[in-house]
């Protein structure tokens, strides 16, 4: 399917539904001014946008500049990388990644803002052109996790009416916030504002040497979300402008992991990251030791002369430790997904698909259904199954 026209006819949103309600796969490319000099092609793959090529991109979306104001890989090593890739030795992420100096996860969703950024600025153009051509993206495929048209444009609308009234408190990404109160926000203070998670953990990375543009890769949330964060808690009067100078003159944080809401940098060991492989095997080697002990305390049960009914007593708690551990296991792998993320997983299934888990430890011998993960509140239960 082809399409194309004008944007003063059909706004890009509506193109953008009409590709992703289709399920389309191909190349938009959306032009304005003479020539079409300023020019944004979006790639789709069965109705996800996938990809972005922008002449428009602004400097400090460049992927090594994210990777540089978000704090993940110190600044001599990415100007190695970037060195490499002007060599012709690939991208300066993917660079980073084989080497094991960024988590491939993190270079995901640092592309993923590229594209939510430049596909935020052509949703606003009021005029152009567009055309798209169908067919099967070519080239490598993107690391970012892909865009649903539907999803974007429910997150990006609602504050497009606000806008000016945001650009209004954020008027350029060199300025930069602090805070107005010591440590957290309080409980009453969020319930008043209905102020997020999302803006609660924007507020623990708000600090006077750290520009917008430098909260951008570091929150990893989209322009048009931290932007309204932002506005939020100023007009919450949570935080408020640093004053000119602050950037250069305050000291940094230690780094991007300092706060607890900050996500942690990982490097990986396998299909897992170092740190998660370490829980892994940790409990793994508790569970075994735990069985071993309790065989052997039934074992010379046993030879002592207790008896059946003493062997069966003995028996009978074997389940219940291996149980315990495991259900640990659990618990830690959504906590480290609830690091990386900022929030729980949406089920226990996506532990195993990132390799936090193994399949086998959501399952009891001699059981049918998995272990199931319920939200309540902060917090989350994980209930046992059933048979």
């Amino acid at each position: 399917m082809n399409l194309e026209g004008t944007l003063q006819e059909r706004p890009l949103t509506s193109v953008l539904q009409i590709l992703g309600s289709r399920s389309s796969s191909g190349r938009l490319t959306v032009t304005r001014g003479q020539s079409g000099h300023e020019r944004l092609a979006i790639l789709f793959r069965n109705g996800l946008i996938v990809g972005t090529e922008s002449r428009l991109r602004r400097p400090d979306l460049r992927i090594g500049e994210l990777i540089r104001r978000g704090e993940y890989v110190p600044e001599a090593e990415i100007g190695q990388a970037i060195a490499r890739a002007e060599s012709g030795g690939g991208h300066v992420g993917d660079i980073l990644v084989a080497e094991r100096k960024l988590d491939g996860v993190v270079l995901g969703e640092l592309l993923q803002l590229q594209m939510a950024e430049d596909l935020f600025d052509a949703v606003r153009w009021t005029e152009g052109a567009f055309r798209f051509e169908s067919g099967a993206p070519t080239g490598k495929p993107s690391p970012a996790p892909p865009i649903t048209p539907k999803d974007f444009l429910a997150g990006s609308l609602k504050h497009l009416e606000r806008w000016a009234e945001i650009e209004a408190v954020i008027p350029d990404r060199a300025i930069a916030f602090r805070k107005k109160i010591d440590g957290p926000i309080p409980e009453q203070e969020v319930v008043r504002h209905r102020l997020t998670k999302e803006d609660q953990r924007l507020f623990s990375l708000v600090h006077p040497s750290r520009s917008v543009s430098s909260l951008l890769p570091l929150a990893r949330y989209p322009i048009y979300q931290l932007y309204a964060s932002l506005y939020l808690l100023a007009r919450a009067d949570h935080i408020e402008v640093a004053p000119a100078g602050a950037i250069a003159e305050t000291p940094a944080p230690e780094s991007a992991e300092a706060s607890a809401f900050t996500q942690v940098r990982v490097r990986r060991e396998g299909g897992r990251t170092f740190k998660e492989s370490l829980i892994y095997y940790g409990v793994t080697a508790l569970l075994l030791i735990t069985v071993l002990a309790l065989a052997v305390g039934t074992y010379l049960g046993q030879r002592s002369g207790e008896g059946e009914g003493a062997t069966a007593a003995q028996t009978a708690p074997l389940r219940e430790p291996r149980t315990a551990a495991q259900l640990e296991r659990i618990r830690m792998a959504v906590e480290t997904w609830r690091v990386r993320k900022g929030e729980l997983p949406p089920s226990l299934d996506a532990l195993v698909t990132a390799k936090l888990l193994e399949e086998r430890d959501l399952r009891w011998p001699g059981y049918e259904r998995s272990y199931v993960l319920l939200p309540d509140g902060d917090s989350f239960l994980i209930i046992r199954p059933k048979k």
